[in-house]
């Protein structure tokens, strides 16, 4: 049959061994291998039949998705930083006016508070005691912890002055905007509590992270 010659022709020409683990190739040769197109212009990759395909990394490009991430992953960071002089003179839990506002990449994220630096104190040799207040959707803040507030201690003959670093992780279950904010007051010992004294930065930071 002529097509069948032609094709014998063809395989006595081509180059390389024909078995079960190779295919004729357009360059007239039989191999068990062939080139990928360019992927984003700038690289090829090899591939083997039956085998992994390989791809160099400095080839990809694009983003992953957050829900194919790890848990523990960070997904987002946000940063607010004040030099601000705050202080109140209320037992109760106040506003430091150092806001986040950072909508969650999934409703399953976990969110680490850090509060760093500044220059923290009690006028009346006395405590200043911290909390961390959350308001999801524009509903109103709440006092995430304010049967277990952190308390900073100042010294009994004389004020110290401390930097803060306390942090919290909050599941908020939710997909809705979430602005997150320091409280802070006094122990009801009297004084002045400073959240912090002017000219001297306080860091307040947020991440998110894939549960």
């Amino acid at each position: 049959m002529p097509i069948q010659i032609a094709l014998d022709s063809l395989k006595q020409a081509a180059s390389g061994t024909a078995n079960s683990a190779t295919f004729l190739r357009g360059d007239n040769a039989f191999s068990s291998t062939f080139s990928s197109p360019v992927i984003s212009g700038t690289a090829t990759g090899t591939y083997t039949l039956g085998g992994t395909p390989s791809l160099a990394a400095t080839a990809l490009t694009g983003t992953i998705a957050a829900a194919r991430l790890p848990a523990g992953s960070v997904l987002q960071v946000v940063q607010a930083v004040t030099n601000s002089n705050i202080t109140t003179t209320s037992a109760s839990p106040q506003q430091s006016g150092l806001t986040i506002t950072i909508i969650p990449t999934s409703s399953t994220s976990k969110f680490l508070l850090m509060l760093n630096g500044g220059n923290t104190f009690n006028s009346a040799l006395s405590e200043i005691w911290y909390y961390w207040g959350r308001n999801i959707g524009g509903a109103g803040f709440t006092v995430l912890n304010s049967n277990q507030q952190y308390g900073l201690f100042a010294n009994q003959y004389a004020v110290n002055k401390y930097s803060a670093s306390i942090c919290y992780l909050d599941s908020p279950s939710t997909s809705s905007s979430i602005v997150y904010q320091p409280y802070f007051s006094t122990n009801g010992g009297g004084g002045t509590a400073y959240f912090n004294q002017s000219s001297v930065a306080m860091t307040f930071t947020v991440m998110e992270i894939a549960a």
